[in-house]
Protein backbone atom coordinates (compact mmCIF):
# COMPACT_ATOMS: atom_id res chain seq x y z
CA UNK A 1 0.00 0.00 0.00
CA UNK A 2 1.28 3.57 -0.56
CA UNK A 3 -0.24 6.53 1.19
CA UNK A 4 -0.50 9.96 -0.15
CA UNK A 5 -1.64 13.13 0.25
CA UNK A 6 -3.57 15.46 -2.16
CA UNK A 7 -4.70 18.32 -2.49
CA UNK A 8 -8.06 19.39 -4.29
CA UNK A 9 -7.44 23.24 -5.50
CA UNK A 10 -10.22 25.09 -6.72
CA UNK A 11 -10.43 28.64 -8.13
CA UNK A 12 -14.17 30.64 -8.20
CA UNK A 13 -15.12 29.49 -11.35
CA UNK A 14 -14.99 25.48 -10.38
CA UNK A 15 -11.43 24.61 -12.18
CA UNK A 16 -9.71 22.10 -10.44
CA UNK A 17 -5.86 22.24 -10.89
CA UNK A 18 -4.08 18.68 -12.23
CA UNK A 19 -0.54 17.61 -12.66
CA UNK A 20 1.38 15.49 -14.59
CA UNK A 21 4.46 13.67 -14.28
CA UNK A 22 7.02 13.98 -16.88
CA UNK A 23 6.63 11.10 -19.31
CA UNK A 24 3.45 9.56 -17.74
CA UNK A 25 0.05 9.43 -19.04
CA UNK A 26 -2.49 10.57 -16.17
CA UNK A 27 -3.33 13.79 -14.65
CA UNK A 28 -3.56 13.70 -10.98
CA UNK A 29 -4.35 16.22 -8.20
CA UNK A 30 -1.07 17.55 -6.78
CA UNK A 31 0.31 16.13 -4.20
CA UNK A 32 2.97 13.02 -3.01
CA UNK A 33 4.04 10.46 -0.58
CA UNK A 34 4.64 11.48 2.84
CA UNK A 35 7.59 11.19 4.74
CA UNK A 36 8.40 9.60 7.74
CA UNK A 37 7.09 11.17 10.41
CA UNK A 38 5.40 14.33 8.91
CA UNK A 39 1.35 15.06 9.12
CA UNK A 40 -0.83 15.15 6.41
CA UNK A 41 -1.08 19.02 6.05
CA UNK A 42 2.89 19.50 6.42
CA UNK A 43 3.66 17.09 3.63
CA UNK A 44 1.09 18.53 1.26
CA UNK A 45 2.49 22.24 2.43
CA UNK A 46 6.02 20.35 1.18
CA UNK A 47 4.69 18.64 -2.30
CA UNK A 48 3.11 21.63 -3.21
CA UNK A 49 6.47 23.93 -2.56
CA UNK A 50 8.18 21.40 -4.54
CA UNK A 51 6.09 20.48 -7.35
CA UNK A 52 4.42 24.14 -8.11
CA UNK A 53 6.34 26.68 -6.10
CA UNK A 54 2.60 27.17 -3.72
CA UNK A 55 2.31 27.29 -0.39
CA UNK A 56 -0.99 26.82 1.28
CA UNK A 57 -2.84 29.80 2.59
CA UNK A 58 -3.26 29.80 6.11
CA UNK A 59 -6.19 28.37 7.58
CA UNK A 60 -7.51 27.27 3.69
CA UNK A 61 -6.34 23.36 4.07
CA UNK A 62 -9.59 21.54 4.90
CA UNK A 63 -9.77 17.43 5.54
CA UNK A 64 -12.35 15.63 2.68
CA UNK A 65 -11.67 11.62 3.79
CA UNK A 66 -9.43 8.84 3.45
CA UNK A 67 -9.99 7.26 -0.10
CA UNK A 68 -8.30 4.30 -1.69
CA UNK A 69 -7.87 3.36 -5.35
CA UNK A 70 -5.21 1.64 -8.08
CA UNK A 71 -1.89 3.40 -7.76
CA UNK A 72 -1.41 5.63 -11.07
CA UNK A 73 2.01 5.15 -12.31
CA UNK A 74 2.69 2.77 -9.84
CA UNK A 75 2.35 -0.70 -11.67
CA UNK A 76 0.78 -3.23 -9.44
CA UNK A 77 0.17 -1.26 -6.39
Amino acid sequence: MIEIVAALVCDGNGHVLLVRKRGTAFFLQPGGKREPGESDLDALARELREELGASIVAGSAKHLGMFEAPAANEPGR
